[in-house]
């Protein structure tokens, strides 16, 4: 079944609205499920929400993360994403 981007967006986002989430994690978690989705990856795609909100629900994944980087060496750090989303955890990583 073909489902515009746009209204798999919305969809989801009210699907993770319980969750508390902030808008840009939201907006990052929803964007890379949808991403690996339209890529074939559906083992990492819009078929995890239903066990991403379980595992929210369950407290293991942390939706108020405390980001922390470490310096391990002159050009080698660690980022500490406090058990969060691994696609949003990426992002803020990366930024």
């Amino acid at each position: 079944m073909r489902v515009p981007k746009s209204l798999l967006q919305k969809s989801l986002a009210s699907y993770f609205a319980p969750c508390e989430l902030s808008e840009d994690a939201c907006e990052d978690l929803i964007a890379g499920l949808i991403w690996t989705s339209m890529r074939g990856i559906h083992s990492h795609g819009v078929n995890l929400a239903p066990h991403y909100l379980k595992e929210v629900q369950s407290g293991r994944i942390n939706v108020n993360p405390k980001y922390s980087f470490e310096a391990l060496g002159p050009n080698v750090y660690c980022f500490d994403a406090d058990n969060t989303f691994g696609m949003v955890a990426c992002r803020e990583a990366c930024k």
